[in-house]
């Protein structure tokens, strides 16, 4: 252990009474937070009152809280050694483990995980220390746990998993290294979404792309039946729709109150918008190819893969048809 100016400042607290060592611990630790206002009451209340001096009682915010949110492992290791409890809670149930993790410090956690620190205990948010470094972004902390053994299909209190809420955040480091660690792309949440879904409710184009490269499930249904196609023509994400019908999603499919993407994005009150219009443009398309006969459909095919082959989502090659006169953008890389 390095010994620090913290580490020489703990033993002549040790050496106080506690009523002394209360009045004096803040002039000690002037140089890192000690927490607010509150926080500071608590700790002076931890040593004055839990009989054991600055180690504290295990219950309330404690200098080994503070000392584990700053990242000072010296100083943590130190009053562990003259039996601070590695899993005392503060007044929102988090240890120092949990503190850490949620800060960021890379190698106070590592530190405590190796003195035994319980990676499974839960804040009074049901959250355990990795889902805490995970809403924060902080994969080096994220890998230390796993390597510690947390468990990579963590929940929070509404069945987010960790990918989901690394999604939610737009933690894109976060997304990458959970699924290269095997997380489960298809994991639900309470309300049936999966991360894709999760991608497309925050128009996160990128994070969107990233689960369609690793075969996210483009037709997964959330608890009312909609899909990722749904989700988007209702929100009018027309980047992320366009995205979907070049990758084949069902533009037919059809939710739990019989609703398709083109009605949930009409009564959405977004009719005649770009999103209703691509829908329109790729069904007319769609329902002009099923109409032909199979050789008139092999000649249309080898036609257009010759006029699409550098076609893209985002394109804005205009074409017409001989249905209704609507306009077809995109519709033929959707289709196909």
């Amino acid at each position: 252990m390095y010994l620090t100016i913290e580490c020489a400042e703990i033993e002549q607290l040790s050496l106080m009474r506690p009523k002394d060592a209360a009045e004096q611990f803040e002039k000690c630790f002037k140089d890192i937070s000690l927490g607010s206002a509150k926080q500071r009451k608590s700790i002076r209340d931890n040593i004055k009152r839990s009989g054991k001096g600055i180690v504290g009682s295990g219950r309330g915010w404690a200098l080994i809280h503070a000392f584990s949110t700053n990242g000072r492992e010296s100083a943590a290791q130190l009053l562990f050694e003259k039996g601070a409890d590695i899993e005392a809670r503060d007044e929102e149930g988090n240890t120092p483990l949990n503190c850490a993790a949620a800060n960021g410090h890379e190698s106070t956690v590592r530190m405590l995980l190796e003195m035994g620190a319980d990676h499974r205990t839960k804040n009074k948010l049901g959250n355990p220390p990795l889902m805490s470094a995970t809403l924060k972004g902080f994969d080096k902390v994220i890998r230390v746990l796993l390597k510690g053994g947390a468990d990579i299909e963590t929940k929070d209190r509404d069945q987010n998993t960790l990918l989901i809420s690394a999604v939610m955040d737009g933690f894109s480091g976060v997304v990458k290294l959970l699924i290269e660690k095997g997380a489960n792309i298809e994991a639900q949440n309470q309300a049936g979404r999966t991360p894709l879904m999760v991608a497309v409710i925050f128009g996160d184009e990128e994070r969107t792309r990233l689960l369609l490269e690793k075969k996210a499930n483009i037709e997964a249904k959330d608890n009312e039946g909609n899909t990722p196609l749904m989700i988007a023509a209702s929100k009018e994400q027309v980047k992320i729709l366009e995205l979907l019908l070049y990758k084949g999603a069902n533009i037919d499919a059809r939710n739990n109150s019989g609703s398709t993407a083109l009605s949930l994005a009409k009564r959405s009150g977004v009719y005649r918008t770009q999103a209703v219009r691509r829908l329109l443009n790729t069904q007319a398309h769609s329902k002009l190819e099923r109409s032909r006969s199979p050789s008139q459909l092999g000649t249309s095919l080898s036609r257009t893969t010759s006029r699409t082959s550098s076609f893209t989502p985002t394109d804005q090659k205009r074409e017409s048809n001989d249905t209704d006169g609507l306009e077809v953008l995109g519709a033929r890389v959707a289709c196909y």
